[in-house]
């Protein structure tokens, strides 16, 4: 498949969640050490110029940690994003950018 096209077939599980948006999702139990105890997502699509026919543009959703940790995370398909991620805690904040380097059609 031509690197124009990937993530953008219904029968291949990449849309934005499974393909830039899971490295979030996999990385926030690993750092408040719990899995969520409740997720809530939606998704979304703005451009409707036919990329988007079979999957979703965006995925946006919150988890919330037993700890009282709430994450709200974004991933999309329909804009150029660095791919960062941010920590506000009560005694500082982490920043890391670019977060999912990947390089592959470079």
């Amino acid at each position: 498949m031509a690197p124009a096209k990937c993530g953008l077939n219904k029968k291949l599980p990449e849309a934005p969640l499974f393909d830039v948006g899971i490295y979030s999702l996999n990385r926030l139990p690993l750092i408040s050490r719990r899995e969520p105890e409740h997720f809530s997502a939606f998704v979304s699509t703005i451009d409707h110029d036919g990329r988007f026919n079979e999957v979703e543009e965006s995925v946006s959703w919150t988890m919330k940690f037993p700890s009282g940790i709430v994450a709200a995370c974004n991933t999309t398909y329909g804009a150029s994003m660095n791919g960062f991620f941010h920590v506000h805690g009560s005694k500082g904040w982490i920043n890391a950018a670019p977060a999912f380097n990947y390089d592959a059609f470079a």
